[in-house]
């Protein structure tokens, strides 16, 4: 979801010049409230289309995410869980496939790779405002006051001082927030948000996550059967979006210092968000929403031309890039020259990676790094819906996860296609 305000949150679009924004948010965000008497209908998968253009912002080069716990009161399962969901999902293909939302080549641009990140911990805060009615700028607040107090890890930076840190903010169900005008869990308002503001001379990121297993936004926050799995969606929807359009938040027309942006249908996220089950897909054992690719003209969650970098490899554990333990991993996707463990082979029992309804891959065992809580065991085989729906040829405009084709033929052939259609994004991103 995004606003377009100096210094704010991604929630609310004001209408301005350079083009217009517009259109009600509840239409426009990346995470709109669907419930009873909502003006946020469902798409079908023929409408998902889509076009981002670069404008010269900054991504998040290796994201470093800290959970926040606003309180004591936030669901226990999201507080016991999410640790383990960061640690997998920000060292995985769901990652992986971002580079071709790098930046280099581009001017104006920042000349910034995006590759995988890392998970700093979670930690439960004590916010200074004992009210449940928030706005924007009352978290902005906290969050700068709590990082300064040494209450939460200082943001970080990659090697050029570009941020790499992320917060993301989970609530109670007795808190509700307005930001620009809209409300959360409620008609026309939101489900969840990505925001920047400054902390130190440095930027700060952050996402707003709204409790969608209890109160008004459990009846309105995503279609899956367990609330966690609503809960993990719309954390990875706010991380994707953050990673490769980080300042959004800092202009109040579409230009610099926005990165990937399509002026009609958002960010990379909201083109995806269709409100039915098609958005889904399944990465290492969690549920996600699936995202925009430019280069496969579709929405998906891995890319399997896409190789993982060379220190991702052992399929036995695996430590973050720059963080955290990132858990051990039954089903390993390094390999993927061979076929019986690439992404793409989603039908036999020994594939791993994006099918987590392969055998092998029924559980995502995280481990303990950093402050991050037990991550506890997420069961694959019960995944979110549209897993391993459709082919990621670039041909469609569908939802497209892994190709479901088997062996080495089906698995260079889909290899091949993947590739073209990258090269030919990369050309027409450059061109554009």
């Amino acid at each position: 979801m995004r606003r377009l305000a100096p210094v704010a949150a991604l929630g609310v679009l004001f209408a301005s010049s350079s083009p217009a924004l517009a259109e009600p948010v509840a239409q426009r965000g990346i995470a709109p409230f669907r419930g009873p008497g909502s003006q946020a209908p469902a798409r079908s998968l023929p409408e998902v289309t889509g076009s981002l253009k670069y404008y010269g912002g900054r991504v998040i080069s290796n994201v470093q995410v800290v959970a926040v716990f606003w309180g004591p009161n936030v669901n226990a399962e999201v507080t016991s869980k999410i640790g383990g969901f960061y640690q997998a999902i920000v060292a995985s293909p769901f990652i992986d496939w971002l580079l071709e939302y790098d930046t280099t080549g581009h001017t104006p641009g920042t000349s910034q790779t995006i590759g995988r990140g890392s998970f700093a911990g979670s930690f439960t805060i004590t916010p200074s405002l004992s009210t449940t009615t928030l706005t924007d700028a009352n978290i902005q607040s906290e969050l700068a006051a709590q990082i300064q107090a040494g209450h939460l890890p200082a943001p970080t930076t990659d090697a050029a001082g570009n941020v790499n840190t992320v917060y993301m903010i989970a609530f109670p169900p007795s808190v509700s927030i307005s930001n620009a005008g809209a409300n959360s869990c409620v008609s026309g308002g939101f489900c969840a948000y990505h925001g920047t503001g400054t902390v130190g001379g440095k930027n700060l990121y952050y996402g707003v996550q709204m409790d969608v297993a209890t109160g008004p936004c459990a009846s309105g926050c995503g279609t899956n059967s367990l609330a966690f799995d609503n809960a993990t969606a719309f954390h990875s929807h706010e991380l994707v979006e953050a990673i490769t359009d980080a300042e959004i938040g800092l202009t109040m027309t579409v230009g610099a210092p926005m990165a990937w942006y399509d002026s009609v249908h958002g960010e990379i996220g909201d083109i995806c968000a269709t409100g039915t089950s098609a958005e889904y897909a399944t990465v290492d054992g969690y549920v996600v929403q699936t995202e925009w690719s430019n280069s496969l003209n579709a929405c998906i969650a891995t890319n399997p031309a896409v190789m993982p970098p060379v220190d991702a490899g052992a399929p036995e554990g695996g430590v973050a890039d720059g963080g955290a333990d990132a858990g051990t991993h039954d089903a390993g996707f390094a390999d993927a020259a061979a076929p019986d463990a690439s992404l793409l082979d989603a039908s036999t029992p020994d594939a791993g990676g994006a099918d987590a309804g392969a055998t092998d891959a029924s559980t995502q065992e995280a481990g303990p790094g950093g402050d991050g809580g037990p991550g506890g065991q997420s069961d694959a085989s019960g995944g979110g819906d549209g897993s391993a729906a459709g082919s990621s040829s670039g041909e469609g405009g569908g939802c497209a996860v892994s190709s479901g084709r088997t062996g080495a033929s089906g698995w260079f052939a889909s290899l091949l296609l993947g590739v073209l259609g990258l090269a030919g994004a990369r050309r027409r991103n450059r061109n554009g």
